[in-house]
């Protein structure tokens, strides 16, 4: 297989799957233990995501060019918005904008 055909395949392939959902979000009823089975497994998913995330924060890994200040900033205010109830985008646009102030901080000092 050439490449470009690998390439045509894989996204044709993830098209489909973000496409059936909508289609069939109509016909197909799941049960409510289903359902929140699914549900627990999203959360499942992001706590895995966020704990491998601390962990090479602190050895080290996940940002080599910055400070660990800067990584340990970030997440205590990332932290801090998600527990006052800000959505995931709220809560990525501050550890951003906190990385931001606090390389800037530091290239200052």
């Amino acid at each position: 297989m050439t490449v470009l055909a690998v390439m045509v395949l894989v996204g044709a392939g993830s098209y489909l799957l973000r496409l059936l959902p909508l289609l069939l979000a109509d016909r197909i009823r799941l049960s409510p233990r289903v359902e929140r089975v699914l549900a627990d497994t999203v959360l499942g998913a992001i706590a895995a995501l966020i704990a491998t995330a601390v962990q090479r924060l602190v050895s080290g890994s996940l940002s080599p060019g910055l400070p660990s200040v800067t990584g340990y900033a970030a997440l205590g205010v990332g932290t801090a918005v998600a527990l006052l109830g800000g959505s995931i985008g709220r809560v990525a646009a501050a550890g951003a904008a906190t990385i931001a102030v606090v390389t800037a901080a530091t290239a200052l000092a």
